[in-house]
């Protein structure tokens, strides 16, 4: 329980809200989630995977009980009930990105991977399949796009191919398919000054392809650029986070070459993402340019690594 000195400021609004909670022991993080964006059944699922990985002790931003032993608070709000939840804080700091970094990251994510394998029943989540990850997102953006059809049915097109591709090479069951953190990029996992990992923001946790999951770390390491040596970078360290996960896990063959089909998928949900998150929060007048930047990412990716 926190003391009576305890102290909560805002820290930043994303997909939703976050606040820094400190008392004269302990930081914590409060996210106040925003309305509307994850039923309670999603949370209460959040929660429980949260606490199986830190039972198991694995190195994750777990949820705090209240006194009274519960971990989700409602809040009345104008526009509806908003929920929150305390975290503990992830231990180190945001860090550089070196190879033995990328390296011990894959290794944890492949521990999440095969200990939440272990839980003793389903949990109440949505699915990272091919509606979430590109039908809807495509369905947000054509608003967007309304006055460049060319580009979205270039991403349509693409987006078909894509899904084919990963239907043919991947099936829906386990260890394929399963309990995955989401949003393994490197702004979510601090490092120690050892350099032990620390995950958090499991907000966007669900059954999905792990391959999937891996690609988020792929479609950022070594930077987004396409310069010989941010190519160099991005190959070696996305093959030591691999060399990391299959320490825990071995990947098939398909699995691999699925990893390399993910990462235009991924930039068509983040796509999205923007798209619903500018409905909310208004967007920064930038939309042609940022789309510019996406569509472009999406066909050097394919053409680069010869996705199709």
């Amino acid at each position: 329980a926190l003391d009576c000195a305890a102290t909560c400021e805002f820290f930043k609004s994303g997909l939703n809200d976050t606040y820094r909670v400190r008392d004269r022991s302990a930081s914590y993080y409060l996210r106040v989630y925003v309305h509307g964006w994850r039923e309670l059944h999603d949370i209460e699922a959040e929660v429980e995977l949260l606490n199986h990985l830190h039972a198991h002790r694995l190195s994750v931003s777990h949820p705090i009980a209240t006194r009274d032993g519960d971990y989700i608070l409602p809040l009345r709000a104008c526009e509806g009930i908003r929920y929150a939840v305390l975290f503990s804080r992830a231990r180190g700091r945001m860090s550089e990105e070196t190879d033995h970094r990328s390296y011990v990251y894959g290794r944890l994510a492949g521990q999440i991977h095969v200990c939440a394998d272990r839980l003793p029943h389903t949990l109440e989540r949505f699915h990272i399949d091919h509606e979430l990850l590109l039908d809807s997102p495509l369905r947000a953006v054509q608003r967007l796009l309304a006055h460049r059809p060319r580009d979205y049915d270039y991403l349509s097109d693409i987006a078909g191919q894509l899904k084919a591709r990963v239907d043919e090479l991947l099936p829906k069951e386990l260890p394929e398919y399963g309990i995955c953190h989401g949003d393994l990029n490197r702004t979510n996992v601090h490092f120690r000054d050892d350099d032990t990992p620390t995950v958090f923001d499991f907000d966007c946790f669900g059954y999905g392809w792990r391959a999937y999951d891996l690609a988020v770390f792929g479609w950022q390491a070594g930077d987004f650029g396409w310069s010989k040596a941010a190519k160099a970078n991005r190959t070696r360290r996305w093959n030591l986070f691999l060399k990391g996960y299959e320490e825990c896990r071995a990947l098939s063959a398909d699995e691999h070459a699925a990893a390399k089909i993910f990462p235009p998928i991924r930039q068509i949900w983040n796509m999205g993402l923007y798209a619903t998150k500018s409905a909310r929060m208004g967007h920064d007048g930038r939309v042609d340019e940022t789309f510019d930047w996406s569509i472009q990412s999406i066909r050097t990716w394919i053409d680069y690594y010869s996705v199709l």
